[in-house]
């Protein structure tokens, strides 16, 4: 394999696997980041309602 095949697949490669995923990566980040948010409560002071280990979903346009 000489140097413009080996280029030309990588480039196929980037173009099939990688870039895909990077930029549905981005997107997931902002829609979590910007719409809602999710916490694991950390400790039982709710119990029974919210247990330990649970994750609790939060609008983030709500925060104080």
């Amino acid at each position: 394999m000489n140097i413009a095949e080996v280029r030309a697949t990588a480039r196929r490669w980037w173009v099939k696997e990688i870039r895909p995923l990077l930029i549905l990566a981005v997107v997931l980040f902002a829609i979590r980041s910007s719409l809602a948010d999710w916490n694991d409560v950390p400790s039982g002071s709710m119990k029974p309602t919210i247990l330990e280990g649970d994750r609790v979903y939060e609008q983030a346009g709500l925060r104080s």
